[in-house]
């Protein structure tokens, strides 16, 4: 959670932001990788779906405590130790605004 204003002309906007973040990583084992290759992201989720649906993932972890980069060693990991050899990392991110404070601010009475 943080308190961040914005300066619009003269005025400062405060505003209350909430934000809440979890990394998924999945990886499933194809028998020819070579399907993927030039393919763009949508056609590459859609072949993975019938593996994502049915929970058919060599690996599955989810942390809110890990960042991308560390997402994609992880999967690098995973997929080296013989845990599959596609990796899906799914980031999730929800943001919120407390518009009650910002037109608070708006209205000079913050």
């Amino acid at each position: 959670m943080s308190n961040t204003s914005l300066r619009i002309g003269c005025e400062v906007i405060w505003m209350k932001l909430t934000e809440v973040s979890e990394i998924e990583i999945k990886t499933f084992s194809v028998d020819n990788t070579r399907e993927f290759d030039g393919l763009e992201l949508h056609q590459k989720l859609n072949k993975l779906h019938p593996l994502m649906d049915n929970g058919k993932e060599e690996y599955s972890f989810v942390s809110a405590a890990i960042g991308l980069g560390d997402a994609f060693e992880r999967a690098m990991n995973a997929m080296y130790d013989g845990k599959g050899n596609v990796a899906v990392i799914i980031e999730k991110r929800v943001i919120t605004l407390d518009k009650s404070i910002q037109k608070n601010a708006i209205q000079g009475s913050f």
